[in-house]
Order: structure tokens, then C-alpha cells, then sequence
């Protein structure tokens, strides 16, 4: 197959995914012969059905796509091998598949991972990594197999997480992640064939984030909430709730042990200051949203608020 482009299946869910296959397509990298996304869901007051963006990169393509809640069936296993697939190459699908769908194509499925495997199996890497405070992550493409992201891997690229959000941690990963979809691509055979079996005994996982996954508890460190709100920035957030008002935490300073409270409380040591302190140390908060308000930083939070300082929260 050595100089001509590999016939794919393309299967993905989210915009960054979709980004993902757009490069892959207007750069020739591959011949995208069909897509597989789920269903979308519909959002908001109104209940509609937002068109999705991998649902645009087909239509401007002119590739067909098909939604479905469950893509392992009799009907899609036969509608690949009509199409004589050389690879699938799966992106955040959110889909597990079964056996006899992903040994379909000639050299099998390939899926594009956000961490250095065999770390953080599973559906949430970056986001995990950043949880524990890792210096460093990366990108890896490797082969599908029964068993949750332990297949043999192709490509694998680190790079440093060090002060990243989730955000700014993904805008790196895409980057990266291009680079290896053009060497997988135009290093084939062998970038399907030349394969490094993973280090089970290695291996760590992680878990599905929950919108209550974002909710500061006592039993966490103040290290740990930092890392939170690096992680959880752009979903579900990091917040507390005060009175029952929720307030979400959507950037913070440094930790000092200057400042200490017997509870996990807001504290305002100073005029224009704010931390979350506990027994040990304190947080210092620079931007902060309270609920159904929009997000200021400390200075505007403080000037318009009414909160009684020392102020426990609700844990």
C-alpha cells in the first residue's frame, strides 16, 4: 500500500475530533470512506438538536455519515467490508466495539489517545493527568484490541503539562496529534504493522468525569483544588456552594501557609484579597463566579459582595 492513500473509516464525537478529521482530509493524508459519530443529543431550553461540527466536515466533503447509539451491528460490519477498508482510526467515539466490528478492516482499528500509554486508560487522560500533578503527558495512536486502550502502540509523543489547563493542554494535544496522523499515514504499512506491545503491568486508569466530579469536598488538599480547577476549567467546573448559592472558582494563584483556617472556609485577609483556607494553608482565588452572575475577578467579586468574612463552606 506503500505510496497510495489507505481507505478509512473514521470514527469520532466531539469538535476537537471532527478538527481532527478535517486534517486528515484537506491534507490527503488518508481516503475517508465513511464516518461513524453518536446520535447528538439535544441542549438547551428549547430541546433542538445543534447540528454537530463532524456532521459539517461531511457535508463539505461530500462524505457519508452515519448517528447511532450502537455502530457494532450486523448492518455496519457488512457495510465496511463492501467498502475494502485498509484501517478505522478512532478519536474520542465514546462507543465500545466489539470484535467482530473492529478486525473488519485489513490492518484493523487504531485509536488516537491523550495520555502516554499504558498511563490513564480510559475516558478522561488529560483531565486525570492534570488531577495528579503530572509534569508531563502525551498523544499516543495505538492498536484496538478487547481489552480498554492496551493494544500494541504505532506512535507515542510527550510533552509538557506543567501550568496547563485542560483547555490549553488539549489546543497542545491537537497539535501534536496532527503531526502523528501525518507520519501514521504517510509512513504506512509500517506505522500499522511495526508495532510496541504496551507494559501492562504499567498501567493505570481513569474514570468518566460527572458534572459532581467539580465539587470541592473537605477531604481534599488545597493542592488537589488547584489542580481541579486547571482540570475541570472547561467542564464541570470547580465550585462550592454558600448558603446554597453555588460559586464556581475559575482561577487561582498560589498556595500559601501564611494563612490558615480550622475549617475550609473564604477568607479575607486583606482589602482586595481572597482565599479558600483550611487548616494547613490557603488558596488564593483570582477569579470567581457565583451563581447565574457572570465571572469576575477578585477585586469586582469582592466590591459588589455581602458575604460575611471568615465564611465556611459547604462540604
Amino acid at each position: 500500500m506503500t505510496g497510495a492513500r489507505p481507505k478509512i473509516v473514521f470514527l469520532a464525537t466531539p469538535d476537537f475530533a471532527a478538527e481532527l478529521l478535517e486534517y486528515i482530509i484537506s491534507n490527503q493524508l488518508a481516503e475517508v470512506r465513511l464516518v461513524f459519530t453518536q446520535k447528538n443529543k439535544p441542549c438547551g431550553r428549547g430541546k433542538k438538536r445543534p447540528v454537530p461540527y463532524i456532521e459539517k466536515v461531511c457535508s463539505k466533503y461530500k462524505i457519508p455519515l452515519y448517528q447511532t447509539a450502537k455502530v457494532s451491528t450486523p448492518e455496519y460490519i457488512e457495510l465496511i467490508k463492501k467498502m475494502q477498508i485498509d484501517i478505522g482510526f478512532i478519536i474520542a467515539f465514546g462507543q465500545l466495539l466489539s470484535k467482530s466490528f473492529y478486525s473488519v478492516p485489513k490492518y484493523g482499528m487504531f485509536n488516537l489517545h491523550f495520555s502516554l500509554l499504558p498511563l490513564y486508560r480510559g475516558a478522561s487522560p488529560l483531565q486525570s493527568a492534570i488531577l495528579n500533578g503530572d509534569k508531563q503527558t502525551g498523544v499516543t495512536i495505538q492498536k484496538i484490541t478487547n481489552k480498554l486502550d492496551s493494544g500494541d502502540i504505532s506512535l507515542q509523543k510527550r510533552f509538557s503539562l506543567e501550568k496547563f489547563t485542560f483547555n490549553t493542554a488539549l489546543s497542545k494535544a491537537q497539535l501534536i496529534s496532527r503531526k502523528l496522523l501525518a507520519t501514521f499515514f504517510t509512513n504506512a504499512p509500517e506505522t500499522y504493522t511495526i508495532l510496541t506491545p504496551q507494559n501492562h503491568s504499567q498501567a493505570t486508569y481513569c474514570k468518566k468525569i460527572e458534572k459532581a466530579s467539580g465539587l470541592i469536598k473537605k477531604s481534599y488538599s488545597l493542592t488537589y483544588i488547584r489542580n481541579m480547577i486547571r482540570a475541570y476549567n472547561s467542564w464541570p467546573g470547580t465550585y462550592f456552594y454558600l448558603k446554597n448559592i453555588k460559586y464556581d472558582i475559575t482561577l487561582a494563584g498560589n498556595l500559601t501557609d501564611q494563612i490558615t483556617h480550622p475549617q475550609l472556609a473564604l477568607v479575607r485577609p486583606a482589602r482586595k484579597k481572597l482565599y479558600l483556607a483550611n487548616s494547613c494553608q490557603a488558596l488564593e482565588i483570582l477569579k470567581i463566579k457565583k451563581q447565574n452572575k457572570k465571572e469576575l475577578d477578585t477585586v469586582s467579586f469582592l466590591n459588589g459582595s455581602k458575604i460575611n468574612f471568615p465564611a465556611p463552606i459547604k462540604v
